[in-house]
């Protein structure tokens, strides 16, 4: 066989060959042709592509949102904040290592609370009502219904159970220490002896009973009076 005889490899029917198995003249067609851009949505420029929220910020200026201006008087407000939480940092660190470690004072709250039952809340309790108002400014039962009133308002005049697993201070010893102070003007360190309640809980037992008070009973008794009320006092 001649190198120029094209009979055995197809001859000049090759191309012909290779064309038809690959679709001839009608490859384009096949792939798509003339309609691939069509079908990929025609011509693709820079403008239809979808800009993120990153693609929009990137076009903002920063100079255009904040002056220098701004910048400076944002530095010195941070400073300035710095300098007054380091100042009160310093404050407490100082004032701990002057009054030394907290003692702990282990108060029999069990006993207190058994105490103020056995005074006035017992069936034949030590102390008449006359006393008890006396000294509470109220009735019994009045006290009794501002007591039961604010444990149903808030979890802070229940009693409940420390980390330790021992009870706290009763709803009535906190009651007892806000009214006390109340209608006294008894100092919170004096209750602890009879109480057997701290004058920090003192304090927070008195500022708790306020807002209940005048949350639950305010529409009641915190109200303007009545004009015929207004005759009646007059």
């Amino acid at each position: 066989m001649s190198p120029g005889d094209d009979s055995g490899l197809g001859g000049g029917d090759l191309g012909n060959d290779v064309g038809d198995g690959l679709g001839g003249g009608d490859l384009g067609d096949d792939l798509g042709g003339e309609d691939l851009g069509d079908d990929l949505g025609g011509e693709v420029t820079g403008d239809d592509l979808p800009l993120g929220d990153d693609a929009e910020l990137e076009e903002i200026d920063p100079a255009d949102v904040y002056t220098l201006d701004d910048l400076l008087a944002e530095d010195e407000k941070l400073e300035a904040f710095r300098i007054k939480i380091g100042g009160k940092l310093k404050a407490n660190i100082r004032r701990q290592r002057e009054s030394g470690p907290r003692r702990y004072i282990p108060r029999p709250r069990e006993g207190g609370h058994d105490d103020l039952i056995v005074n006035y809340f017992s069936a034949n309790p030590i102390y008449t009502d006359e006393q008890f108002r006396r000294r509470f400014r109220m009735n019994k039962p009045l006290f009794l219904r501002i007591a039961r009133t604010l444990s149903d308002w808030s979890l802070f005049f229940t009693q409940r159970v420390d980390a330790t697993g021992r009870g706290g201070h009763s709803p009535l010893q906190k009651c007892a220490a806000a009214i006390r102070i109340l209608g006294y003007g008894t100092p919170a360190d004096a209750l602890d002896e009879i109480l057997k309640i701290a004058a920090s809980t003192s304090l927070q037992c008195l500022g708790k009973f306020a807002e209940g008070v005048i949350e639950c009973f305010g529409g009641e008794y915190l109200r303007p009076p009545r004009s015929d009320e207004l005759e009646k006092i007059l």
